[in-house]
């Protein structure tokens, strides 16, 4: 286990309701209540969701047979030090912002070398959509996303050359809403 210090702890996550935003033809989120505090003496529901809706770790297995799901993750392997690239001007002036080279070379030019080892997220202000799913996710009339997110050369540059060991952001997915391909999670 990595000996941290820090400053602050932010909390990212969402709660968990039928109305979050989720891919479509994605399973709904469902609750159904299977035990009543007037009647059994306590109160349970039950709950489904797609595994890639809300605030989660994707893992190789998403995208390749034999890749490692989130359960081969040690725990001790989610506690990094975090450089937030901010990106909200960008976003706002174009949601289908994909995070650069240039960008993240910027950053750098302003707070130093991304250390090794650390997790790179894009903050795109998007966190201030996801009460409006259709905002969040941004679907145009023919059902396309348009959210921002990490450009694959950005994504490699990250990766390889500044060997950071995550990708994070407050949109659906890593990469840009438009690239169907998820080339970034790849």
């Amino acid at each position: 286990m990595p000996n941290l210090s820090y400053g602050r702890v932010v909390e990212l996550s969402h709660p968990i309701h039928s109305g979050i935003p989720h891919w479509p033809g994605d399973p709904p989120i469902t609750f159904t209540q299977v035990a009543d505090r007037d009647q059994d003496g306590y109160f349970l529901r039950a709950f489904t969701m797609g595994e890639h809706a809300a605030t989660h770790l994707n893992a190789p297995i998403s995208f390749f047979d034999n890749g490692p799901g989130v359960d081969a993750i040690p725990p001790e392997a989610l506690i990094r030090p975090a450089v937030v690239i901010d990106a909200r001007e960008e976003a706002a002036a174009n949601p289908d912002f994909a995070l650069g080279v240039d960008h993240v070379q910027a950053w750098e030019a302003r707070h130093g070398r991304i250390p090794a080892g650390s997790l790179a997220l894009l903050c795109a202000g998007w966190g201030a959509f996801w009460g409006n799913p259709a905002r969040f996710l941004g679907l145009d009339s023919a059902g396309q996303a348009h959210f921002p997110g990490f450009g694959i050369e950005a994504a490699r540059f990250l990766l390889q050359e500044r060997q950071v060991c995550g990708l994070g952001c407050a949109t659906h997915g890593i990469e840009p809403g438009w690239d169907a391909h998820f080339q970034v999670n790849r």
